[in-house]
């Protein structure tokens, strides 16, 4: 599976309005980003060393739910795995695809189907194996 990163935002953010945001549109913004040690969070910084954009105001958060939470709370806007959206339905959240901007990630999930698996296990399999199928490849 191969994923990307996507900009989240509340519903009547001023991004909203913007078709295309470009990173340089995020820089007036308080960044919700992953922990510095993370690859999603490399590519972060790598796209806005590029672009020759600095991030100004970030707010570092454990995973993308989290991030999308803050976000809720208009405590900034979000750049998340697009992945983590597949489970996120939050009519007040409204998100952009800007995976043209980072280096897309990809993710290999194996398990054996004789194993036992937890609730939380056999979600994330339907996760990964729902969003595999949706894509081309």
């Amino acid at each position: 599976l191969e994923y990307g990163v996507c900009l989240v935002f509340p519903r009547h953010h001023p991004l909203s309005r913007v078709r295309k945001p470009r990173l340089n549109d995020l820089t007036a913004y308080r960044l919700i980003v992953l922990a510095r040690g993370s690859a999603t969070r490399k590519a972060i910084d790598n796209a806005f060393e590029r672009s020759g954009s600095e991030m100004h105001s970030v707010i570092e958060v454990g995973n993308c739910q989290s991030a999308c939470d803050l976000a809720r709370l208009g405590l900034g806007v979000a750049l998340v795995h697009d992945i983590c959206l597949a489970t996120l339905h939050d009519k007040k959240l409204q998100s952009v695809n800007l995976t043209e901007y980072f280096t897309k990630t990809h993710v290999s999930l194996i398990y054996r189907d004789a194993s036992s698996l937890s609730i939380a296990h056999g979600a994330l399999i339907k996760i990964f194996t729902d969003n595999a199928q949706m894509r081309p490849p």
